[in-house]
């Protein structure tokens, strides 16, 4: 009989051994499911831990972070009393490019953004400005930013909310770098919860994937999809690992999410072999 997973359990060990081993997959079926689940959270927190540490600090980068795109998107303006200077005759449509940029840094969705329209994002300080724009549009104007959706406003938030306090935000190179900077603790609580919620989605949806494809294309007719669900977990350790890195590295490629599965199907299909194969020899 196979010996099951050590009392003392080593996350990075079973990192390793999860991708690199297909034999450890002979071990997973004595695994118990708080094991299994214990191992996704983890991995969840642990990526939101590191993504969100390196989303904070390439956002703070001078050359590619929010202080270099947030003056092209918001050129000349400024913030004081909750009240947005334009600096210019509005409506104005900030460019397309360094908008999607700063929305995808905001959200931490690389590419996400980037089929949104032209003027999605208009400033426009005059009265009535939400009644004045279309659907699917951010609005910001003198005293809050809202977001249209459909025939309604479906978020609307002051800017006294957000920036309480009498201070000028200026929003240049030096006046966004000075707000980052003061708060740099809520920047990584924020991308901290952000990574954190993208992951378990996208583990979650993976382990959901594998555990049925796994199941319908099963060799063992006598394996139940509660097996399988446990391999899952472990198998999806590629995606845990490639998230990281990507992050670390400060590239916002998109649409990773799917070269990764194919990595945790094959990791996935590896172990399941190595388990038929290891029950044929003893037969």
């Amino acid at each position: 009989m196979i010996d099951p997973l050590p009392q003392k359990f080593n996350f990075f060990a079973t990192v390793h051994k999860s991708i690199l081993s297909a034999d450890f997959y002979r071990n997973v079926r004595y695994f118990s499911p708080v094991t299994a689940l214990k191992f996704v959270l983890q991995m969840c927190l642990l990526t939101a831990l590191i993504s969100g540490a390196a989303y904070t600090y390439y956002a703070f980068d001078d050359q590619r972070g929010l202080p270099a795109i947030v003056p092209e998107v918001f050129p000349g303006m400024s913030l004081k009393n909750g009240l947005l200077d334009p600096g210019r005759s509005t409506p104005f449509a900030p460019e397309k490019a360094y908008s999607v940029k700063m929305l995808n840094m905001l959200f931490c969705m690389p590419g996400v953004f980037d089929v949104l329209p032209d003027s999605f994002i208009v400033v426009d300080t005059s009265l009535g400005a939400l009644e004045k724009h279309s659907i699917a549009q951010l609005i910001v104007s003198d005293r809050f930013f809202a977001l249209k959706t459909k025939q309604s406003t479906s978020m609307k938030i002051a800017y006294s909310k957000l920036f309480p306090g009498p201070d000028t935000i200026a929003f240049t190179r030096t006046g966004m770098d000075k707000l980052l900077r003061k708060n740099r603790l809520n920047m990584f609580i924020n991308f901290f919860i952000q990574t954190g919620i993208i992951t378990a989605g996208a583990l979650c949806v993976s382990i959901i994937f594998l555990t049925f494809a796994a199941y319908i294309f099963r060799i063992e007719k006598r394996e139940k999809v509660g097996c399988y669900f446990k391999k899952a977990c472990f198998a999806v350790s590629p995606i845990f690992i490639g998230n990281n890195l990507i992050a670390a590295s400060g590239s916002h490629i998109p649409n990773t999410w799917y070269l990764l599965l194919m990595i945790a199907v094959f990791v996935m299909f590896r172990g399941i072999r190595a388990t038929h194969t290891a029950g044929e020899q003893r037969s």
